[in-house]
């Protein structure tokens, strides 16, 4: 007579399902870290191309396209972060007379002469776009804060030179009617780059994983934009 062999035992059962169990736990914490760091990858870029846009938008003079009429031309773009004390980022149109005396001075001069502004009479003259950053993350300061200020990317009217001013520490307040004319002085290009740190993590004071976008000051194009390399990255601490 055969003799008929023997199932699997408790012991040989638990200890397949719990080594079944984790390598399912392994290979799902695998997936969801590398769709995290895509993710993460992504909005760091899609920040990049948001700050290289501006640059590409105002390569080149353009009329307002209000009916045809040319007194008027956008010589650039002001992309704010904070206004109204929030985690707002917003990218206005600079808009100036197109023909202006003294446009031969400095930039940020010849802008004041050719009564540049992106609000008129309380409302806004030109394009207004908003940005959020992609699957949550939040651009920050350094200091793990959200980061507050103001980037001017312009056209020189006469000249048609790209520079970047930066007010750090402050921003425009567009939403609230103040104009850009009177605070264009405000504006500089004296005190080196500017470091945006992009936390995955949203607005928290997560010191781990921040990627250092710097854009430099005085930038005339989009190489002036970059990631900073881990080596040289100011947004994470220092061992």
């Amino acid at each position: 007579m055969k003799r008929i062999k023997g199932g699997f035992t408790l012991i040989e059962v638990s200890l397949f399902l719990a080594i079944t169990g984790l390598l399912f736990l392994g290979v799902t914490i695998g997936v969801q870290n590398s769709i995290f760091q895509q993710r993460y990858n992504d909005s760091v870029q899609n920040f990049v191309e948001f700050l290289r846009s501006a640059y590409s938008k105002t390569e080149n003079v353009q009329g307002t396209n209000d009916g045809g009429n040319t007194k008027k031309a956008i010589y650039g773009k002001l992309i704010t972060f904070g206004e109204n004390n929030s985690d707002d980022i917003f990218m206005y149109d600079v808009i100036g007379y197109a023909k202006c005396e003294g446009s031969f001075d400095a930039t940020i001069e010849a802008l004041k002469d050719c009564k540049a502004e992106v609000i008129e009479d309380g409302s806004i003259i030109g394009q207004a776009e908003s940005y959020n950053p992609r699957w949550s993350a939040a651009i920050q300061d350094t200091n793990g804060d959200l980061y507050k200020g103001a980037i001017l990317i312009t056209r020189h009217p006469q000249s048609g030179t790209i520079y970047t001013f930066v007010m750090p520490n402050n921003t425009v307040e567009v939403s609230q009617g103040k104009g850009l004319n009177k605070l264009l002085d405000s504006f500089s290009i004296e005190s080196g780059p500017v470091n945006f740190c992009v936390n995955p993590n949203g607005n928290t004071k997560d010191s781990g994983t921040r990627a250092n976008v710097r854009i430099e000051q005085g930038a005339r194009n989009t190489s002036g934009v970059e990631i900073v390399p881990d080596d040289d990255n100011k947004c994470v601490e220092k061992q």
